[in-house]
């Protein structure tokens, strides 16, 4: 297994301001202040997270598969993507805009034995509506919804993403992105765990 804290450059970078905390203390504390700072920063901003199958997907922990989504959004072509999923979100977790900059409220579920029910649908509705002011939502699922769940969507304009539209796009994006050039943390799942690449994609 290739661990992601060893193939980041930002962590040897802390590792050595840890070192230079303790041998210069009034240099290397305010510089490791800094440095964990800038990486938090860049953490929300840049890091992605990209899957190539549903079954990987279903491999990740809830916050590594709201990384990937927003990956896969801005992928998509979708801006401004970023992460905003935590205590008290309030059903979103990730805030975008679609190519004409209209705000979009997304809220992501990596469910194996159960439905999004109405309950659910309906608390991201509101939410998108009162407390987000969001001008859609895209509700994404590795299983599926219930029929009241659809028919909810449907009247409120909420676009779905279930497993099957989710293998899909990732299948679609493998293709796109094999002509591309990018470095980017890819996840295989092997053997019940998982297998962190960082690769350059050509």
């Amino acid at each position: 297994m290739i661990n992601i804290l060893k193939r980041n450059p930002w962590f040897s970078v802390l590792i050595f301001l840890v070192f230079l905390s303790f041998l210069y203390p009034l240099i290397g504390i305010p510089s490791l202040a800094i440095a964990i700072v800038l990486l938090i920063i860049w953490y929300k901003k840049y890091y992605k997270i990209r899957v190539e199958t549903l079954q990987e997907l279903l491999a990740l922990t809830p916050s590594q598969f709201e990384r990937a989504m927003a990956t896969l959004l801005s992928d998509l072509g979708y801006r401004k993507v970023r992460v905003t999923g935590a205590a008290g979100d309030l059903s979103r977790d990730i805030a975008c805009e679609d190519v004409t900059g209209k705000p979009i409220m997304v809220q992501c579920k990596r469910y194996t034995n159960r439905k999004v029910g109405s309950p659910e649908m309906q608390k991201f509705i509101g939410m998108m509506i009162t407390e987000h002011k969001a001008a859609g939502g895209i509700y994404i699922t590795t299983s599926d919804f219930t029929e009241p769940a659809k028919r909810l969507a449907r009247e409120h304009n909420i676009e779905l993403w279930n497993g099957s539209k989710l293998a899909n796009l990732l299948i679609k994006q493998r293709e796109k992105n094999a002509g591309t050039h990018t470095n980017i943390q890819t996840i295989r799942s092997f053997s019940g765990g998982i297998r962190w690449q960082n690769l350059t994609i050509a």
